[in-house]
């Protein structure tokens, strides 16, 4: 999703000199009293170490968003560790707009692992954490794209509503399934059963299978299928986190 950014006083300088004050420009972008501090910015503040043009392998772009983050009330996910699964050394945490960047290798479909911080995050009232960690599955042509990969995490207290709403207890010893959708949205479903399908669409959570996010709650764990339209995507959900898959519609 876009965000909606809140332009904060000095931000836009922050963009031109952030080479030379660092961090110190950021502190002054602090919000007031009703400002989250995981709010987005308009400058990213650690600059790109691998730059398509530096990045040897492909050069993935992707967010963390709280999960009712909206165009008008946006709330990035900040210090969220994301590292490539068999590969340690691709690592990269969240900035406070939520974004990050990593080289991964080249290859048909490429598995992060998110860890959420244990500080709590502003963009909850009250504050709360993020409980139950969090994997990417990143298909190689929606990477090579350029497209930005989409996650949207559930606080604790946001999961108990949600699941009021799914009409079933959150169980660990099952899957969750998030897909992003790229372009015009169109039904998305998942081979794999699964409890009662909700979507984003734009502003709420509700019942049904298209949205600019469709999440799948309490999923049957191992491979399974996702289609949307003429497209599939096979993809491995494994138990007790959230799998986050961005996919463009045909």
């Amino acid at each position: 999703m876009s965000p909606g950014h809140r332009v904060c006083g000095s931000s836009r300088v922050v963009a031109v000199v952030a080479g030379l004050v660092g961090l110190a420009g950021i502190a002054g972008c602090g919000g007031g009293d009703d400002a989250p501090s995981d709010a987005p910015v308009d400058a990213v503040f650690d600059a790109p170490i691998d730059t398509p043009a530096a990045c040897t392998g492909t050069a993935l772009t992707g967010e963390v968003v709280d999960w009712d983050a909206t165009s008008a009330k946006f709330c990035g996910v900040f210090n969220a560790t994301l590292t490539q699964r068999g590969a340690t050394a691709v690592t990269d945490t969240t900035n406070p707009n939520g974004r990050f960047e990593l080289c991964v290798a080249r290859q048909a479909q490429t598995v992060i692992d998110v860890a959420f911080s244990a500080s709590p995050s502003e963009c909850a009232v009250p504050q709360d954490v993020y409980p139950v960690p969090g994997v990417f599955v990143a298909e190689q042509g929606v990477v090579e794209s350029g497209v930005l990969l989409s996650a949207r995490a559930m606080t604790a207290m946001r999961r108990a509503t949600m699941f009021t709403q799914v009409g079933a207890a959150y169980s660990a010893a099952q899957a969750q399934l998030v897909v992003h959708v790229i372009g015009t949205t169109g039904a998305v479903t998942l081979a794999a059963a699964h409890a009662t399908t909700q979507a984003f669409t734009g502003t709420t959570w509700q019942a049904g299978e298209t949205g600019s996010d469709v999440f799948f709650a309490n999923v049957a764990p191992g491979a399974t299928q996702v289609t949307i339209g003429s497209k599939t995507v096979n993809v491995s959900l494994d138990a007790g986190v959230f799998t986050y898959l961005t996919i463009a519609a045909p």
